[in-house]
């Protein structure tokens, strides 16, 4: 039996989607829909019928999604196993770039690069819960708490959201939120949790009208620095740029804004501390952390 084509046709099982399937998978769409095509025929068999703009399974369909899932499990189990008897240990640590920049800033690599081999998987909070989700994750850092099945969730440090600009940008004394509302202002990328944060500091009754949309916070940054705007983002993201004498950005005070506090959790996949090497790694891990 093709197991590739079986695991491409689990993926558009699960989301319903030739499209969201050939994403996840890394590989075109026409490709997936002919391992589909091939599997259905090599069985003379029906598994997926046209819905709309998407595709839902019939009953064999369902039967068969259903029977495959310990096949792809037990495929994880080996290949784990696998790693974790290699020389050097894989491990893979998720998180926003602010988080692993957080991280990095603490000797991390220094302490772990004999004995792992560290993949660091930078995404935006939604991206990160997604991959947690999928179990592609060993640790991640996340400045959410939630439920997702597979790790554990602890709260590993707390830091302030601010809003920053050069010390060069125009304002006035005093300023308000409304104020700074009309002012251009950097905003982040669907899906990070600093965008969804600024949201919530605005409110509805207040709407940002001079939006400058970035994808990474080394973008705004920069913007930032060169006068353009003014950016919202975690303190412990920008302290260097204040507290080292070069003066790169200033901290504003705002009338009707106390500064929030940002909390971030690390999630630890309950599989991957099964192993010994990994229980090492995420002593290290919390150490730098907390």
């Amino acid at each position: 039996m093709n197991l590739h084509a079986l695991q491409v046709f689990c993926e558009v099982a699960k989301y319903q989607s030739f499209s969201i399937a050939a994403k996840k998978l890394y590989i075109s769409q026409p490709a997936v829909s002919q391992l589909v095509k091939k599997l259905e025929e090599t069985y003379q068999v029906r598994l997926l019928e046209p819905i709309g703009h998407g595709v839902q399974l019939t009953d064999l369909g369902k039967t068969i999604y259903k029977q495959s899932q310990p096949i792809f499990e037990q495929e994880k189990v080996v290949e784990s196993y696998l790693l974790f008897q290699s020389t050097v240990t894989k491990i893979v640590i998720g998180g926003t770039q602010l988080a692993i920049d957080y991280l990095l800033s603490k000797n991390f690599i220094q302490q772990t690069k004999q004995d792992f081999e560290l993949k660091f998987n930078i995404k935006n909070t939604e991206e990160l819960i997604e991959s947690m989700q999928n179990k592609q994750i060993d640790f991640g850092l996340v400045p959410r708490k939630l439920s997702i099945d597979g790790y554990s969730c602890k709260e590993v440090y707390q830091d302030r959201w601010v809003f920053v600009a050069s010390p060069n940008y125009q304002l006035p004394n005093t300023i308000n939120l409304s104020e700074i509302s009309q002012l251009p202002l950097l905003v982040r990328e669907i899906g990070s949790s600093t965008r969804q944060e600024l949201e919530q500091v605005f409110g509805t009754k207040r709407k940002i009208i001079k939006p400058i949309e970035v994808n990474s916070h080394s973008e705004a940054l920069n913007l930032a620095i060169a006068s353009q705007a003014i950016y919202f983002c975690p303190y412990s993201s920008i302290k260097h740029l204040i507290r080292d004498n070069t003066e790169h950005l200033k901290i504003i005070a705002i009338e009707d804004y106390q500064p929030t506090k940002r909390t971030m959790f690390l999630y630890e996949n309950k599989k991957s501390l099964e192993f010994i090497k990994t229980r090492k790694i995420a002593t290290i891990l919390k150490s730098q952390l907390y």
